[in-house]
């Protein structure tokens, strides 16, 4: 199974992938469910290996660490789900 980071970047560089058919669901530790946001509105940082950015509507930014990613998903299909949730 491909890597989370390797993932993601495949996603972002690869020109035959389209950023607005993905969205990244992603584990908020406190409302304890998982958030779905579309891959478009997600910021990277060059040389960040630890974990990506999101701004907030009060353009806060919030750093949430990759291992906190748990299902990818294209177009409404799961495409990666993470190991611990495949049971």
């Amino acid at each position: 199974m491909i890597t989370i980071i390797n993932l993601l970047n495949k996603i972002k560089w690869d020109n035959r992938e389209k950023d607005n058919q993905f969205k990244i669901g992603y584990y908020d530790r406190i409302g304890n469910k998982l958030i779905f946001i579309n891959f478009e509105d997600i910021i990277f940082e060059k040389g960040n290996k630890f974990n990506f950015c999101l701004k907030d509507a009060e353009e806060e930014i919030h750093e949430i660490p990759f291992h906190r990613i748990k299902q990818v998903i294209k177009n409404d299909e799961i495409m990666w789900i993470r190991k611990e949730l495949e049971k």
